[in-house]
């Protein structure tokens, strides 16, 4: 998505934590972009989900999402929010099942701490 831009920082630890930060740094991007150019760009997504939530919102299925310097709230409900979640939750699933298939790093006593935020410009 050209307009949209993902922001990380990658932090290794243990023996082979900078081996695994790297991996995750160039292939989750990657992932999760091909996962968010199979659903509506987060513009369609939001304008959707302004459309059909206005009159429906209770408080206690809201969620508030920032897009475009603006905050706004949402009904968490909706489909259109659910599936940006779910192409987020499979981009680190898959990041999981691919550092566990590396034979050359040992998994178990390395890792990273990821923080990504994804914004459209």
């Amino acid at each position: 998505m050209e307009d949209t831009v993902f922001c990380g920082v990658f932090d290794g630890h243990g023996p082979y934590g900078h081996v695994i930060a790297k991996r995750v740094r160039y292939l989750l991007p990657l992932k999760l972009g091909s996962h968010l150019e199979s659903y509506l760009s987060c513009e369609e997504v939001l304008k959707e989900i302004s459309l059909n939530t206005a009159d429906r919102m209770t408080s206690d299925s809201l969620v508030q999402i920032s897009a475009n310097g603006e905050s706004r709230v949402y009904n968490k409900d909706q489909d259109m929010v659910q599936m940006l979640l779910t192409s987020i939750v499979k981009a680190y699933r898959f990041m999981d099942k691919e550092l566990k298939m590396q034979v050359d790093v040992d998994c178990f006593c390395s890792g990273t701490t990821a923080v990504t935020m994804v914004k459209q410009v």
